[in-house]
């Protein structure tokens, strides 16, 4: 399949969150009503699933992707270095974040790779801490595991954690627990088999992740209205965000009043700062923007706040008091100017930052 084929297939993230879910839950059962068949990730070489249509859905890739059919006659080992492969991962769970398709592994997907600047070692180490805390039980056990001997049955939430923080490979995994439980955020347990064994966050480390600032991050996380009226202003958003030297982030389709779900916290916890726009509709505020805005100023995480100038003196009085920047469609341009100082001002320049 060609990347034109490729980036039509896009399922609702919704969709794609009750899937991820449920394989989580209940991955034997759920794969068997899907009439799936087991397979071994391209990336990777763990286990995986396909679909009858083609997908991918692999834990140890953070989820679906596509193969280009050229590019899976190919083995990927001679085509990517171990931290390529890592940064692949990434930039596939950056697409499935932002567009909501299901993004594919062909040639230039795989050359986007090799320039992708890989995380730093306390990126990754700040970021597997946050993963635990993020879990809906923080405190439960992780089973971490030898991918290649791995059981995936216990070992699902630590590819996934792989995948998310750019882990190379069981070595690197052993070095970071080892350095998280010297710090105190973490109990290794079952630990003489040097195969396997299993990690709890202690206290100390749920605190720590909470007041993470996200000094390392490199996204900038956008909580706005979902509308097609809103487009080219969500456009001009990521431009000032990419404009700042940052990358842009935004959970499609995940409107909501006030249970945030696990996949936007993960997402706001992630940011280096978040962009909350209130421009609403006739309908009113949107709840969901509000509720974003508050969870990542109570994590520290810086908000800029905007809005339409037809709209600001409408909003609610508990967030007036914040500066907005306002924009108008026919001076987006401005705006964008305005959003990205702002962002440079507030937190930094950004380390794509031209």
């Amino acid at each position: 399949m060609d990347e034109e084929g490729c980036r039509k297939i896009k399922l609702n993230s919704e969709i794609l969150n009750l899937i991820e879910k449920m394989v989580k839950e209940k991955w034997g059962e759920f794969v068997d009503r899907l009439h799936w068949k087991a397979a071994v990730c391209y990336l990777w070489g763990t286990p995986a699933w396909k679909e009858p249509t083609g997908f991918y859905y692999s834990p140890r890739a953070g989820g679906f992707y596509l193969v280009d059919d050229w590019i899976c006659s190919k083995n990927i080992d001679e085509q990517l270095k171990p931290i390529e492969k890592a940064c692949l991962t990434t930039w596939l769970i950056e697409e499935r974040r932002k567009s909501g398709f299901v993004p594919c592994i062909n040639d230039s997907t795989i050359e986007e790779a090799k320039r992708l600047k890989p995380l730093e070692a306390s990126a990754k180490a700040s970021g597997f801490l946050r993963f635990l805390g993020g879990r809906e039980n923080p405190y439960d056990e992780i089973g971490i595991f030898d991918e290649r001997i791995g059981d995936l049955n216990s070992g699902i939430d630590a590819l996934y954690l792989c995948a998310n923080y750019e882990i190379i490979n069981y070595q690197e995994v052993r070095e970071i627990t080892s350095y998280l439980e010297q710090q105190g955020y973490i109990e290794i347990i079952d630990s003489a088999n040097f195969s396997s064994y299993k990690i709890k966050l202690t206290l100390a480390g749920k605190m720590a992740t909470e007041t993470v600032t996200n000094k390392d991050s490199d996204e900038g996380f956008i909580a706005m209205w979902f509308d097609d009226s809103m487009n080219a202003a969500h456009s001009a958003i990521e431009k000032a965000i990419k404009m700042a030297g940052y990358k842009p982030v935004r959970i499609d389709n995940q409107e909501h009043n006030k249970k945030i779900d696990d996949e936007i916290i993960a997402a706001i916890k992630r940011a280096r700062f978040i962009i909350a726009d209130f421009t609403h509709g006739e309908k009113g505020a949107r709840g969901g923007v509000y509720y974003e805005a508050g969870f990542a100023h109570g994590l520290g995480i810086e908000v800029i706040f905007s809005c339409h100038k037809d709209i600001v003196e409408k909003i609610h009085f508990d967030t007036r008091q914040y500066n907005h920047i306002t924009w108008q469609e026919d001076k987006l341009g401005v705006f964008s100017e305005q959003v990205a100082n702002r962002i440079c001002a507030t937190v930094g320049d950004g380390p794509d930052k031209k």
